[in-house]
């Protein structure tokens, strides 16, 4: 009889980080602080620091635009039309 070793399960990673994160990274690159130590601190990659950095001009603020994600495959004609 075998035994199956089950492999520790890795946790899903945030694809995306809050826009209150981005803020504290913006804040903590332009205050001088290096791409590698604000990784370390806030716990992200360099490339994701440098990603941020890029970005945020072009925010609000951190936030992301509206629209993000996957469209909706019914509009609202077609939710009413179901309705009746």
């Amino acid at each position: 009889m075998a035994i199956i070793s089950a492999s520790p399960v890795k946790k899903a990673q945030n694809k995306h980080s809050t826009p209150r994160k981005r803020n504290r990274i913006f804040a903590r690159y332009e205050s001088g602080v290096p791409a590698s130590e604000v990784a370390k601190k806030e716990g992200v990659s360099k490339a994701h620091v440098r990603s941020v950095v890029k970005r945020f001009p072009y925010q609000d603020y951190g936030v992301s635009k509206p629209g993000r994600g996957r469209p909706t495959k019914l509009d609202d004609r077609d939710k009413r039309r179901i309705l009746r």
